[in-house]
């Protein structure tokens, strides 16, 4: 796709319901993740190993899947695919949570198949439609800030609804069933049908998948800015894989997490529009850099936190809150503005984006992979509060995110001019 020809911006209203199909995905995804081992463990009686197992096998499946399924994406409209794939999200969450009686653990794993599935394309899709779109780069920047906006009101409205529906978690998730189809239904009309952004001719693909996949990967700029979001990511992971273990034992303020939390998200979302207005004027690797040192400076406090020290730990909270904002616009933003710039005739976006979103996905799985083994490994235990384990905790809850995010500041440094930033390039000269 070239910048040749000048772009337009379709306005922030139609951005905005462009965006609005975050919010169901994202309130669809958040449970999956989060509430599907305790629901089945209570309501279907199946044990905790079992569980584990099964959602180990799906999710690295679900992750090494995004790739081919963001190649064939390459090949099929867009706007078709996404809401073919909503409904598969939607029939997928009704049947995982909503259960015939005497449903074990074959009905788990098809649902949850179904699910992500419906997920992972309607996301990938989603994310390469508005690298196709026919847009200004100060209107792709903004979009992509409108998205992620929806989607963190997404996670907030899908962490208080089980419990704000009905008396137990079980009866709460079963009730957002009823919730989630009129999003996804507001979501698909104000995005597919009311405000579709316009997109430049896209040229069939003529290569195989695998070499489509290698050669997506193996292109100089997209590698060194997936690396640095891969570093990123999963400082990111570690630190909300175990920062409720945090509060709860080293803070003792378990009746505060709530608080915390939500500070954090509120200053996420307050963040977004200053973030893009910060990269739309310096630019996407200096708007980066600077929430990565921020976040640095946010996590250099936590090891000098005890009980009761919650003052503290909510400036923690409200500094990395903003540069998560950063997090979330601006290497997004980039992508979307290198998959933009790219010539006629290469038409790999699903397909980077399919590598972004395994990369994601295996953040989570390596944070929670390397972070728990380690703390348990070097004397943690929750609930027991023993000095040794709430100095490890402490330890690799702060230095990680200290650690990888500095890093990828420094690397940053090194690889920015190796990426180039497509919309300012071309407008600089």
């Amino acid at each position: 796709m070239s910048e040749a020809a000048p772009r337009t911006h379709p306005g922030t209203l139609r951005l905005a319901a462009f965006g609005l199909l975050g919010t169901p995905l994202a309130f669809a995804a958040l449970p999956i993740y989060i509430h599907v081992p305790r629901f089945y463990a209570e309501h279907a009686g199946l044990s905790l190993g079992l569980l584990g197992g099964l959602l180990l096998a799906l999710r690295l499946l679900d992750a090494f899947v995004d790739p081919f399924i963001g190649a064939w994406t390459d090949r099929v409209p867009r706007r078709p695919v996404i809401a073919a794939a909503l409904v598969l999200l939607g029939v997928g969450f009704t049947g995982l949570f909503q259960p015939p009686e005497g449903s074990g653990v074959g009905w788990l794993a098809g649902t949850l198949a179904l699910v992500t599935l419906g997920y992972s394309v309607a996301t990938i899709a989603y994310q390469a439609w508005l690298a196709d779109a026919d847009i200004s780069e100060p209107a792709r920047t903004q979009g992509v800030a409108l998205r992620e906006f929806f989607i963190l009101v997404g996670i907030v409205a899908a962490s208080v609804l089980p419990t704000t529906l009905a008396d137990n978690l079980g009866e709460g998730l079963y009730a957002m069933v009823w919730v989630v189809w009129p999003l996804i239904g507001l979501g698909a009309l104000t995005a597919l049908v009311w405000a579709p952004l316009p997109v430049l001719h896209r040229e069939p693909v003529q290569v195989p998948v695998f070499a489509q996949l290698r050669a997506a990967v193996g292109e100089p700029r997209f590698r060194a800015l997936l690396t640095l979001f891969a570093i990123s990511a999963i400082a990111t992971a570690v630190a909300a894989t175990l920062g409720a273990f945090y509060i709860a034992d080293v803070l003792q303020a378990e009746a505060m997490q709530e608080q915390f939390f939500g500070a954090y998200f509120l200053c996420a979302v307050a963040s977004l529009p200053v973030w893009t207005a910060v990269a739309r004027r310096i630019g996407f690797a200096r708007s980066w850099f600077a929430g990565l040192v921020m976040t640095v400076a946010a996590f250099l406090i936590a090891p000098f936190l005890g009980p009761g020290q919650t003052g503290p730990y909510f400036v923690l909270c409200v500094v990395a809150g903003l540069a998560l904002g950063a997090e979330l616009v601006v290497p997004a933003a980039w992508l979307a503005a290198l998959l933009a710039s790219d010539p006629p005739g290469s038409e790999r976006a699903g397909a980077c984006l399919g590598w972004w979103t395994l990369m994601n996905k295996l953040s989570l799985a390596i944070a929670a992979g390397f972070a728990l083994p380690l703390i348990e490994a070097l004397g943690f235990h929750a609930g027991q509060r023993e000095p040794a384990g709430l100095a490890a905790l402490t330890a690799v809850y702060a230095f990680t995110p200290i650690v990888l995010k500095a890093l990828t500041a420094l690397l940053l440094l090194r690889l920015a001019p190796v990426i180039g930033e497509p919309g300012r390039d071309a407008t600089a000269g």
